[in-house]
């Protein structure tokens, strides 16, 4: 330390009072120690100048919930923006909370978490969401994980994309009491749920547009798209003539012929993933000799198979 700098310090340490020279002499100690200098509760010397250091507060989510009457005025595409902007505000807020709660779905009313849930099947039907209304006078903000909506798709496959490739398809119906409809759909085990085309489900009545239903959106092919998870009833036939039959839920999304479903196959009408084979305990064997999709309902035994309609 060079002489000025000494005689600077002793010009400075005539004037401090006891208090000050204490904690500058407890200070060099603990520095020769190399130890931690104790907090104010733990050290009486520490003069009344010092801040305390403020601790970091918990983030907090930002957002305020509407009234389901200010809800119902939006359109599904400015339902849809509102949950974009909800998203990118509260990412990491988010992204924390899921992975705490280990949850799919998350309800959200004055930034406090009302409810949560593990799987897709829980998810928070219309009667649910009035409820939550009706209790707190607000529309609750509904989030899916974001990894639960993963898409590991890539063109593959069955129906005819170009001269060489095909995409993975399987035939099937979706019903409900109002209507049905039958289509081949492209299936990806890249896909942990099944998407559908809503103006699809809604020309063949078997959904009906619902304003209490909570509009979802997510990314895929780096392109936004807005969807709401509807119950309805699947249906796969076997070559034998037996029906498998499963009510879940599906992603019915809007305005599916602007959406990133169509950009790889321009003719799909939906994109079944992994989550309804899981459900029925069904087994896959896709032929891509024959280009075919073998759906068993058990494992084969004794070269004896039980197989779902081929899909060419």
């Amino acid at each position: 330390m060079s002489h000025a700098i000494i005689e600077t310090i002793k010009s400075e340490l005539v004037a401090a009072n006891p208090d000050t020279l204490a904690y500058l002499l407890e200070v060099l100690r603990q520095s020769k120690q190399r130890e931690v200098l104790p907090s104010k509760a733990e050290n009486p010397l520490l003069p009344s100048f010092q801040k305390k250091a403020t601790p970091l507060q918990p983030s907090q989510f930002k957002g305020e919930n509407l009234t389901y009457e200010e809800i119902e005025k939006l359109s599904i595409k400015e339902r849809g923006a509102m949950q974009r902007r909800l998203k990118e505000l509260n990412r990491e807020w988010l992204q924390e909370r899921f992975a705490s709660l280990n949850a799919f779905w998350l309800m959200i009313v004055d930034g406090q978490i009302v409810a949560s849930g593990t799987t897709k099947k829980d998810y928070p039907k219309p009667t649910r969401i009035m409820e939550v209304c009706r209790q707190t006078g607000k529309y609750p903000f509904i989030f899916i994980n974001d990894k639960a909506l993963a898409i590991e798709e890539s063109s593959s496959a069955w129906n005819r994309i170009d001269a060489n490739d095909f995409y993975p398809t399987i035939p099937l119906s979706l019903n409900s009491d109002f209507g049905s409809a039958t289509l081949i759909a492209d299936f990806d085990t890249g896909a942990a749920s099944s998407f559908v085309s809503y103006d699809f489900l809604l020309a063949h009545k078997v959904v009906q547009r619902d304003a209490r239903e909570y509009v979802e959106n997510s990314v895929h092919l780096s392109q936004t798209y807005e969807f709401i998870s509807k119950t309805i009833t699947v249906k796969m036939t076997t070559i034998s003539g037996k029906e498998v039959v499963l009510e879940t839920d599906v992603y019915c999304v809007e305005n599916w012929t602007r959406s990133p479903f169509v950009k790889i196959n321009s003719q799909r009408l939906a994109l079944i993933g992994r989550d309804l084979l899981l459900e029925l305990k069904l087994c896959t064997l896709l032929n891509f000799d024959r280009r075919q999709t073998e759906i068993m309902l058990s494992p084969p035994k004794r070269g004896r198979k039980k197989r779902i309609q081929k899909s060419v």
